[in-house]
């Protein structure tokens, strides 16, 4: 049975991923900076002396740990660059040098490709980073075809807009809209007319197993993103919220921030060819879970105060 090493297992994807990969047959061994201090999996990616103590009788490694808003790099560029850059060489450097030789998985973002002007976006666009955020998994990415070249087997994923869980980022859009809405409150739209490909994490989470099983094997990946090809405006998800929603909520329009891509769908193809991925879940019938889920979790919420 191989074994796993998964940083950022407590995140968005970390926690959709893992038990697909248990159910799949591999032991997983998880590091992640949220898990409750003493406990055994605890651990900053940044900290050399912790990753070399999670790596032995590891053959592989998913690395979805980072500082994950594009808002926390601008608000904090040195924790951001030294733990999306300097935390992700510590990584290599360690795969590379190890035994095993552990094949690493490294999760980007479509932020490396800043505003293009040919849409869809495919693999090959030249990268061109807008904020902080973006440059640290530029580097990033850098550092993996690095270690690549030296004899490590890698792959990069570039996800769009995963959306999926209540327990996910409250100033991310998908949830920040879904939870105004079930409760009507308002949905402030910075930039109504920007454009995103929206992916749910159920379907990311079958993708990376795919990947993972391919690695597995010995073989390195090209470069792939993660997306639906389909493209959707704020102003057009905002409405899709509101009407699944059944409530009267106020949509309020701000300016776009002066550091966010502006407009973003990719190319499913590649992804598609390698790992025959693609979505499979339609951005209305992902939404409409996720505003059931945030219903209901209202409800619960309702029922606590008034029984306190």
């Amino acid at each position: 049975m191989k074994t796993l090493l998964l940083t950022g297992s407590e995140g968005l994807i970390g926690k959709k991923l893992k038990p697909l990969l248990l159910d799949a047959g591999y032991q997983i061994k998880s590091l992640d900076t949220a898990l409750p201090k003493g406990h055994p999996e605890q651990g900053d990616i940044t900290e050399y002396k912790t990753l070399k103590n999670h790596l032995p009788d590891v053959s592989g490694v998913i690395h979805l740990a980072a500082v994950s808003r594009v808002v926390w790099g601008q608000n904090d560029p040195k924790n951001c660059l030294l733990t999306n850059t300097l935390g992700t060489q510590h990584l290599l450097d360690l795969c590379l040098n190890h035994p095993n030789k552990p094949w690493c998985l490294y999760a980007s973002s479509r932020e490396v490709y800043g505003e293009q002007s040919n849409l869809p976006v495919k693999e090959d666009a030249r990268l061109q980073p807008l904020n902080v955020y973006a440059r640290s998994k530029m580097m990033a990415e850098q550092a993996v075809e690095v270690y690549r070249q030296a004899g490590l087997k890698t792959a990069i994923l570039r996800f769009s807009n995963v959306y999926g869980s209540t327990e996910d980022h409250a100033d991310r859009v998908v949830p920040a809209f879904c939870r105004a809405a079930t409760s009507a409150g308002n949905l402030y739209l910075e930039g109504k007319d920007n454009i995103f490909d929206f992916t749910h994490v159920d379907d990311v989470a079958l993708g990376i197993l795919s990947a993972v099983k391919l690695l597995s094997t010995g073989k390195s990946l090209p470069t792939m993103h993660f997306v639906s090809g389909q493209p959707t405006s704020l102003a057009e998800l905002a409405n899709i919220i509101c009407r699944l929603s059944n409530k009267q909520s106020k949509l309020i329009d701000r300016a776009p921030r002066n550091f966010d891509v502006a407009r973003f769908y990719g190319d499913p193809t590649l992804a598609k060819k390698i790992l025959n991925w693609h979505t499979r879940i339609k951005l209305e019938t992902g939404l409409e879970k996720l505003i059931g889920e945030f219903s209901a979790l209202n409800k619960k919420q309702e029922k606590t105060a008034t029984s306190t």
